[in-house]
């Protein structure tokens, strides 16, 4: 064979090389947009599936639900500047961009929810009426271990209470230990330990079975054993070593509604959006009461059958006409202002209520 022909062959088989690579790479790119595509469609199938099931589940108070998924990595985020319009807040699936806007609606999650499995939980917000519900996401993967001092009475019968509490909700992987049980706990597989304690530990690191755990990722989150009190929320690292309680960021929380809440956020900046989304909530609630009751002071004595009942709602009505903050200075004396102006809303609210009953008026809510 000639130099020539040696030449050509090597050329075809380079040519060959050449145009099967361009055809490959071709096919690769294909595939990989189709797969892309799929991913997006997929993606906005479940944000708008479970945006539906978010919803109707809103709508449903004290419900609770266990809902098959697709294995997509579920994203939550809330920031805690929040406007009256609302807070930047949203969900999504996983890197796809794809996601939802919340901005009013208060959901308390995790920052990442991994598995087949939704649980989902919701509870009214508001005594004696309603403000808001708040909806509680979660999976089978998390684990919730309350734990109480047998030395602190109030300690013990309070995280009872919640215990109770939590136990509604049959799909919750829940339990109720002393804080001597710490170091039979073990790993049982995962993704997460939430750890409820409900009194100031000194320290713990001696008392958790550190080497069974040391695969686990968990964290701590430190309730006050009342239903109007702060939390604060602590990462592994910072339970293992020295830490300051008055170095730590304080959320406040009224009601068992928000204690609940607190227990099922991923951190203190979570925590705060959504109680900041329940105080808008409150405000426009509070606004609407607060007119009818000015409105059936002012009117109601027009009417002969009602001319007794424009006494009843003159306390409520005489409620100042202010935005109730939730407190921007995190410590833990900011939040009596506004937690005490809640309870008294709520107080007067009641005996509005109960006053209209007794004496045959129209209900204020």
């Amino acid at each position: 064979m000639n130099k020539k022909g040696v030449i050509e062959i090597q050329f075809n088989w380079i040519f060959i090389f050449v145009v099967g690579t361009v055809i490959l790479l071709f096919f690769v790119f294909i595939g990989k947009s189709y797969l892309e595509n799929s991913n997006l469609k997929l993606a906005g199938k479940v944000l708008y599936d479970l945006d539906s099931i978010m919803k109707g589940a809103t709508s449903s108070t004290k419900s609770a639900s266990k809902l098959e998924i697709p294995n997509l990595k579920l994203r939550f985020t809330c920031f805690p500047d929040c406007t009256e319009e609302g807070c930047s807040s949203d969900f999504s699936m996983g890197d796809t961009g794809v996601n939802k806007p919340t901005p009013y609606q208060v959901i308390f999650a995790q920052e990442e929810i991994n598995s087949d499995f939704l649980i989902t939980w919701t509870l009214d917000w508001g005594v004696p009426f309603k403000v808001a519900n708040f909806l509680y996401l979660t999976s089978p993967n998390i684990r919730y271990i309350l734990v109480y001092k047998n030395s602190m009475a109030e300690s013990k019968t309070f995280a009872e209470k919640i215990f109770a509490l939590m136990s509604d909700n049959e799909f919750l992987n829940s339990e109720l230990i002393e804080e001597e049980q710490l170091p039979s706990i073990e790993d049982q597989g995962h993704d997460k330990i939430r750890f409820v304690f409900f009194y100031q530990f000194d320290d713990i690191s001696d008392k958790t079975n550190g080497k069974s755990l040391s695969d686990t990722t968990f964290d701590v989150l430190v309730l006050t054993p009342s239903f109007e009190g702060t939390a604060i929320f602590l990462s592994d690292k910072q339970v293992m070593k020295e830490f300051s309680y008055d170095e730590q960021k304080k959320i406040g929380y009224f009601g068992k509604e928000a204690l609940v809440g607190a227990i099922f956020s991923e951190d203190e900046n979570f925590f705060e959006c959504n109680m900041r989304k329940s105080f808008n909530h409150l405000n426009r609630i509070y606004d609407v009461y607060r007119y009818r009751a000015l409105y059936l002071a002012k009117y109601i004595a027009d009417n002969d059958q009602f001319s007794h009942c424009s006494q009843v709602y003159n306390e409520f009505a005489s409620l100042p006409d202010e935005t109730i903050e939730y407190p921007q200075e995190l410590t833990e004396d900011a939040y009596k202002t506004p937690f005490y102006s809640i309870t008294k809303i709520f107080q007067i609210a009641e005996d509005t209520n109960n006053k209209a009953i007794i004496n045959s008026c129209p209900r204020l809510y």
